[in-house]
């Protein structure tokens, strides 16, 4: 929408200390790239980034590194 989203919530879990997750956010005016950094949890975790402003409509890719080990539970975008 217009009043966009300021926030990433990310249910996942990791064994490792941090994993770093590229997120590119692409639309016909070109793309952006912001980074999170999900750290370890044994059990299932829901937490919550400050993004840059994003508006309108956005094909959102989640990009992994090499070495990372993260199970992805769900993500969801708020204001």
């Amino acid at each position: 929408t217009s009043e966009g989203c300021t926030k990433l919530v990310i249910k996942g879990r990791s064994p490792i200390d941090k994993n770093t997750i590229h997120i590119t956010f692409a639309n016909q005016d070109g793309e952006s790239n912001q980074l999170v950094e999900f750290t370890q949890s044994d059990v299932y975790v829901e937490r919550v980034f400050e993004l840059e402003k994003i508006t309108g409509v956005q094909n959102v890719t989640f990009i992994f590194l090499p070495g990372s080990n993260f199970d992805f539970g769900s993500f969801r975008f708020e204001r």
